[in-house]
């Protein structure tokens, strides 16, 4: 065994000389014609970053904390955008694309009508989620799949009797044998009992077209056959080089497109000083972004 990692030691060692020196510059130069692309995600993630810092939404109404998550995971993401197109990550971008699309589709729905009721659905759906878990470990303990001793440190500390008590003060508000879609209550007269699906909750937002466009593409895009075709380089050998290729200007315009929804989405709930004109920044950005893409 020491001989093995000897000799790797070694040929990784003469490997990470003649490549980690070229890597950066590389990077650099295959990138280079859309800098000016990345500058701008990266602007409006400091945007989204700034109405935070200046404290533009309210921080004492804990009824309406999901949608500040929302809007700093919508932020994060965009960050996370910005990081694996700058550095030619295409196909994990579009998975990153894809949840920020979902984020955005989450957060309108909320906010459409109803807000704080929605809020409440959302909200109290984690209490389904810890007695799924909770469900679930209790079946791998019967089986066999973690012993006494894993399942009582996963629940230490936590109190087992609460969380089935919770369960049962809210489930009637979820799907009764499938509890897997916060907002099964509002709509389970149109898809007769069933869970919405993410198509539904798009064509309420009028987004029909993003839905069976964008989001199927990213999907196929995503998907790991998908990744396997167009890693194989020329000669059917495989490269795990960064890509700079693509639909870079499109995954540009569509997450700040966006981020910008979730920003303005959340301004006129809240309407903080100034909204207004927040928005018509925030607006224009994107117009002056659409120009170049």
């Amino acid at each position: 065994m020491k001989e093995a990692i000897r000799k790797y030691n070694e040929a990784m060692q003469k490997y990470s000389n003649e490549v980690v020196p070229h890597f950066d510059n590389l990077l650099f130069e295959e990138s280079k014609p859309f800098h000016d692309l990345y500058k701008r995600i990266f602007d409006l993630y400091l945007i989204s970053s700034y109405l935070v810092d200046i404290k533009l939404f309210p921080n004492t109404i804990p009824e309406v904390d999901s949608i500040k998550i929302l809007y700093s995971k919508a932020s994060l993401s965009l960050l996370a955008l910005h990081q694996c197109l700058s550095t030619g990550l295409i196909e994990d971008a579009s998975v990153i694309l894809r949840s920020l699309l979902e984020t955005r589709v989450t957060l309108k729905t909320l906010l459409a009508e109803n807000t704080l009721e929605r809020l409440k659905l959302y909200r109290e759906f984690s209490h389904v989620v810890r007695w799924q878990k909770l469900t679930k470990d209790r079946q791998d303990l019967s089986n066999g799949v973690i012993s006494m001793e894993e399942f009582s440190k996963t629940y230490e500390g936590i109190d087992i009797a609460d969380i089935e008590a919770t369960y049962k003060l809210v489930k009637d508000n979820y799907h009764p044998k499938r509890p897997y879609h916060w907002a099964w209550k509002i709509f389970k007269d149109e898809t007769q009992g069933q869970n919405p699906s993410f198509g539904l909750l798009c064509s309420k937002l009028g987004f029909d077209d993003e839905y069976s466009r964008m989001y199927s593409s990213l999907s196929l895009l995503a998907h790991s056959v998908s990744i396997s075709e167009i890693t194989l380089a020329r000669d059917n050998l495989i490269t795990v080089a960064p890509r700079f290729s693509g639909p870079i200007k499109p995954f540009v315009y569509f997450s700040a497109s966006y981020m910008v929804d979730v920003i303005n989405s959340t301004l006129d709930y809240f309407k903080p000083d100034d909204y207004e004109g927040i928005k018509t920044y925030t607006t224009a950005y994107l117009d002056d972004l659409l120009s170049v893409c």
